[in-house]
């Protein structure tokens, strides 16, 4: 008899065995050093490979990871378990250094993020954890979740942009993407499988406990609302706390701070007053519902004198896909006299989408030859992409963004710049093909 096909499972067991004697020669190197028994060992994973939801997704199953603390009797004081026995405390990578500074002796500054989970100066456990999600190499996109341990409740800021699109890398390296990818485009798909490459809801809750995988979606269940609005409070303070820049267009970052301006960093502009974070929270958690009843409300953000107001704006009416003329004349003197170029390509994909494909079209074609801002670029793509507008690039004008540079002393975002040389290669490989988002 032939032999059984050989499992992923069974391929995931046999990584552990390298994984346990690569530990096993480091626990040995202590031996032999004479310092395993003052030696306090972290033992965690990375967030995983790139199967689709997990690494790099902002799902329990991309976020949560293994993690021991090994306490030599010396130290054994400082847990507050029993060996062997589980914590159920909330920890979060962000809590490491400061632990540790804690546990070495050291000051630890007061501006840190993260609590002390071991020592006599551990504090008080956490009630959540805080999860992030911004860009991924070539695709747009900013999320932000909170969980308790049990539910995982997340905010999508984009959510037009779907989990599965746009990202080239995963595709090379898990043959499952391209296999998903091609059964969701011949309309294989049932509703949940076809999530993945479809727009995402705003707001998300799932119950991690009874729903392992996260899908179902409970945000929108009465008996739920209480526990909604609770996570989406915490998540709102946490979010003005830590001065999150997540609200900032990158494509508008380098317009903000830099060499002859105010701020040199996001950090300084972040904490400076200039950065009204707290309004610029509720005009984009109000802009991503994309609600059409309020419109006239986005219109006004559109002419706020804060451009990452403005930016939020015209994010909202195009989320709405309103033909309104009032609407179409307003996303038209946004591209034309905006002066940051995030809002003026966020109108452009805007109006793409509504119709005017040649005005919309020639602008952001106009702001990615103006720039050697590769954030700019990458976000010019992107609205092309979203807008449907990509089909009217030639491959001659593949070939002409891909020959752009981006001088290094400009101290512009050099990976950015890798991301949009990735875009482009694929581009040109796929031509006259191309990649569709919904």
């Amino acid at each position: 008899m032939g032999k059984e096909p050989y499992s992923p499972l069974e391929h995931g067991f046999d990584i552990d065995i390298p994984m346990d004697e690569i530990v096993g020669q480091r626990l040995q190197e202590l031996i032999d050093e004479g310092v395993d028994k003052n030696t306090i060992v972290f033992f965690y994973a990375d967030h995983g490979g790139l199967l689709s939801r997990s690494k790099r997704f902002i799902y329990n199953g991309g976020t949560q990871v293994p993690f021991i603390v090994y306490l030599p009797e010396k130290w054994k004081h400082l847990a507050e378990t029993k060996p062997g026995d589980p914590c159920e405390r909330m920890v979060s990578f962000v809590d490491f250094p400061k632990t540790l500074l804690s546990i070495a002796g050291c000051d630890v500054p007061e501006i840190m993020q993260g609590h002390i989970f071991l020592g006599e100066k551990k504090e008080e456990s956490q009630e959540f954890v805080y999860l992030h999600r911004d860009r991924m190499d070539e695709q747009t996109d900013f999320a932000r979740a909170i969980s308790d341990g049990r539910y995982n409740f997340i905010r999508n800021f984009l959510p037009h942009s779907p989990n599965g699109r746009l990202l080239h890398y995963p595709y090379n390296v898990q043959a499952n993407w391209g296999a998903w990818a091609r059964h969701f485009d011949d309309g294989k798909c049932n509703e949940v499988q076809g999530r993945f490459f479809n727009p995402k809801p705003t707001w998300q809750l799932f119950d991690i406990e009874n729903d392992r995988w996260e899908v179902n979606n409970l945000a929108m269940e009465p008996e739920q609302q209480k526990r909604v609005d609770k996570m989406s409070n915490e998540l709102d303070r946490w979010m003005i706390e830590t001065r999150d820049i997540g609200l900032i267009p990158e494509a508008m970052f380098f317009e903000l701070i830099g060499t002859g301006k105010q701020y040199k960093t996001l950090y300084e502009y972040a904490q400076s007053e200039e950065y009204k974070i707290e309004r610029i929270l509720e005009v984009a958690k109000a802009s991503t519902l994309g609600e059409t009843k309020r419109i006239s409300e986005y219109l006004l953000f559109m002419k706020d004198e804060n451009p990452i107001v403005r930016y939020w704006g015209a994010y909202g009416v195009f989320l709405t896909k309103s033909k309104d003329r009032k609407v179409l004349e307003v996303l038209k003197r946004m591209v034309q006299s905006d002066n940051k170029a995030a809002n003026r390509l966020m109108a452009a994909q805007s109006l793409g989408l509504l119709g005017e494909r040649d005005f919309a079209f020639q602008a952001i074609i106009k702001e990615i030859e103006a720039t050697n801002d590769a954030s700019i670029v990458h976000t010019g793509l992107n609205a092309l992409w979203y807008s449907h507008m990509d089909d009217m690039l030639t491959k001659e004008y593949w070939l002409r963004i891909g020959s752009h540079s981006y001088p290094r002393n400009l101290g512009i975002d050099q990976a950015v710049a890798a991301y949009v040389n990735r875009m482009v290669d694929d581009a040109i490989k796929l031509f006259p093909e191309r990649r569709k988002v919904n």
